[in-house]
């Protein structure tokens, strides 16, 4: 490599479940303050919120999970979406497939009966 060359790493972006996580987590930071500016009394209008919070939740659709803990994270945004539209049949199946699919989240990241460490933590 020449000697002036200024060489930049690039960042990767996450990926499948690291990305789906990543946008879970920021929509329920957003939430959180959107619940937050209501319990003050302001019940206007927050494109600064609702803007990122519906972008985030077409991220969610696109990208393909990699594991159980991605598809988890699609489930939930599907339950949110259902509960929204008061769709009740529908929210109630997705329910039960999510219990499955955390359940068997918690039993593959669950450390051995003795061993020392923590599951999963949502």
């Amino acid at each position: 490599m020449p000697r002036n060359t200024i060489t930049t790493r690039r960042h990767r972006a996450p990926t499948g479940d690291e990305a789906l996580l990543a946008a879970e987590q920021q929509i329920a930071v957003l939430r959180q303050k959107q619940a937050d500016l209501v319990a003050a009394g302001d019940h206007g209008d927050h494109d600064e919120i609702t803007n990122p919070i519906a972008k985030l939740e077409t991220l969610i659709c696109k990208i393909a999970p990699d594991s159980l803990i991605g598809a988890a994270v699609k489930l939930r945004q599907l339950v949110d979406d259902l509960e929204a539209e008061s769709v009740g049949e529908g929210e109630e199946s997705v329910r039960q497939i999510l219990a499955v699919v955390e359940r068997l989240i918690d039993a593959e990241t669950s450390p051995a009966p003795g061993a020392v460490g923590r599951g999963l933590s949502r």
